[in-house]
């Protein structure tokens, strides 16, 4: 370039070269001209090119996403700093800085580390770029490192409930690590449902609804719940985006655009892939499992989500007639059907009960009985006191149930009443002669009248008097109300 007379300075370009391939430069020349003639003989100045940039450049992805950057770049900064201002930071597609996008810009020279915040998306990104920066300009040629992405995602969730009841979950939830588990700490688990999901979940064999009373002596048939509706119950356009996103090699476009709404259940240290869901853990609203990887950074945005299979097992048909003909007082068979599926049950238990919620006073009587045992015994003699419900529970390895079948008991009364006798024969000591009574309101249990001769323990006219000694005279079918 020239400059005219009465100017003492030139700026040289950015980006200047200093060398061709034929002939390297090694000064600057600076000629006058006169209108004649260019002077023969210059003023010469040596180039000193300095080239200033940092080194050992290294970046370690914390974010555990595909296609997601999150962690700390660091560098060595140059030796020499005295025309070094700043340092800018990129990522770029190219080492040669090409489709760069920015992420620091003007860093102080006592800088040598850029936070890359999570959930920064990597998009085409394929180098992270570090620029020295003088008060000149940045430079052309920036130091590179190849970006590796990070993926450390669970696979394979799987989850038995062994919670009996509706709504109610309990047992392991276990997952698969990721290949790759250098950089997590912590698996993190949710209950979750999306964002625009139906009030449904998928529940199993659903034949009792919650808190099911029965009137007194009658039976209930769960089937009529019509099981296979409930049982193909599911949720719908978001459960099939879900599993659209598992079954496509862990789409995280589609996975992402997700938005659950979740609620902590847990977590477990790397090392451990299960975590166990506490009984009557309520599923709430929640259609999901979530499990989210974790670094020394963050929580992964994008989980994977496994749909709950609540297992409902309750039994059905409940059926009990009271056989004990006393006042205030219970006997008889009970019986059931088993649950739809009562694969996970392994005994069913029976209780006298103050009402059917989960905190009702309740009382066992007998022990448990076993899966494939549908009846028990409620042995005779038993007070019904305040008791007010019989309840059967199912229970698996884990847990009872909380929300039983039952049915409001009846007492069964059946006492002859206005008996007479006449004796008929004269002789002291002997006695002869027709027995009489009056039958029950209520014969549908009785089978017999039985007669016996009694001694009295107490006082005579007691009605509440106990006898000592008592010999059978004999007995007669409910269709008569008299003996000889």
């Amino acid at each position: 370039g020239n400059s005219s007379v009465g100017q003492y300075t030139f700026d040289v370009p950015t980006d200047t070269l200093v060398a061709s391939q034929s002939v390297p430069s090694s000064h600057l020349l600076v000629f006058t001209l006169s209108s004649l003639v260019e002077q023969t003989t210059p003023a010469r100045h040596f180039i000193l090119d300095d080239a200033v940039s940092v080194s050992a450049i290294s970046f370690t992805d914390f974010d555990l996403d595909a296609a997601e950057l999150g962690g700390t770049a660091s560098w060595t900064a140059p030796s020499v700093l005295d025309k070094v201002i700043g340092y800018d930071v990129y990522l770029s597609d190219a080492a040669s800085g090409t489709g760069r996008s920015q992420v620091a810009s003007g860093l102080p020279v006592g800088n040598i580390t850029e936070a890359i915040v999570a959930n920064t998306a990597l998009g085409g990104f394929k180098h992270l770029l570090v620029y020295t920066r003088s008060s000149l300009a940045e430079q052309t040629t920036p130091v590179v490192a190849t970006l590796n992405d990070t993926e450390a995602t669970v696979a394979n969730v799987t989850f038995v409930d062994f919670d009996l009841d509706m709504i109610d979950l309990g047992g392991p939830l276990a997952w698969d690590p990721p290949k790759d588990t250098s950089k997590v700490l912590h698996y993190v688990v949710y209950l979750g449902r999306a964002r625009g999901a139906a009030d449904e979940t998928h529940v199993h064999n659903a034949v009792t609804p919650a808190h099911q009373s029965i009137g007194a002596n009658e039976t209930y048939d769960g089937a009529r719940s019509d099981n296979q509706s409930v049982q193909d119950k599911q949720t719908e356009a978001i459960s099939d985006a879900v599993a659209e996103a598992e079954n496509s090699s862990h789409n995280s476009s589609l996975v992402s655009s997700l938005v659950w709404d979740r609620l902590y259940i847990g977590a477990a240290t790397v090392g451990t892939n299960t975590i166990d869901i506490s009984p009557d853990t309520n599923l709430s609203v929640y259609t999901h499992f979530l499990v989210f990887t974790r670094s020394s950074l963050v929580e992964q945005s994008t989980p994977e989500a496994h749909l709950i299979d609540d297992h409902i097992a309750s039994i059905s048909v409940l059926f009990f007639v009271d056989k004990d003909l006393d006042f205030g007082e219970l006997g008889g068979q009970v019986s059931w059907n088993p649950p739809y599926d009562a694969s996970r049950v392994v005994a069913y238990r029976l209780y006298l009960s103050k009402g059917l919620a989960a905190d009702d006073t309740r009382k066992q009587f007998g022990s448990d009985a076993t899966v494939g045992i549908n009846h028990t015994l409620l042995p005779p003699e038993v007070p019904i006191g305040s008791w007010t419900h019989l309840a059967i529970f199912t229970r698996s390895y884990l847990a009872e149930q909380t929300t039983p079948v039952g049915l409001v008991l009846s007492d069964t009364i059946a006492s002859v009443s206005a008996a007479a006798f006449q004796d008929g024969d004269l002789d002291e000591t002997d006695l002869g002669g027709e027995l009489a009574w009056q039958s029950p309101n209520d014969t549908a249990q009785v089978t017999h009248y039985v007669v016996y001769f009694a001694k009295t323990c107490g006082a005579s006219g007691n009605i509440s008097m106990e006898f000592c000694e008592i010999e059978a005279v004999g007995n007669v079918t409910v269709s008569q109300s008299s003996i000889d």
